[in-house]
C-alpha cells in the first residue's frame, strides 16, 4: 500500500497556491483535484497522470494569458 499525501483542508491550500505561488483558482484546483484523484485510487500519480496535468494547466495558462491580452488590448483601446 502506497502512502498517499493527505490534504485535510484543500480550501486553504488552494488559496495559499493562488497567493504563493500565483496561480488562478481554476489551476490550484486542479492540482488539488488531481492530488486528491490518486490519493482515493491508492496509487501514485503516474507520468501519465502528471503529462494530463500538465496539459490542463498549460491549457488555464494561455487562457488566462490570452484573457489578460485581452484585458489590456481594451484598456488601451479605451484611453489611447
Amino acid at each position: 500500500m502506497s502512502q498517499a499525501l493527505n490534504i485535510p483542508d484543500t480550501h486553504k491550500v488552494i488559496e495559499r497556491l493562488k497567493r504563493d505561488a500565483n496561480l488562478s483558482e481554476s489551476a490550484a484546483k486542479a492540482i488539488i483535484d488531481t492530488i486528491e484523484e490518486a490519493r482515493l485510487r491508492d496509487e501514485p500519480a503516474t507520468k501519465v497522470d502528471l503529462a494530463q496535468l500538465e496539459i490542463r494547466l498549460m491549457r488555464m495558462m494561455i487562457t488566462q494569458f490570452v484573457a489578460t491580452v485581452g484585458t489590456l488590448a481594451a484598456l488601451y483601446a479605451m484611453f489611447a
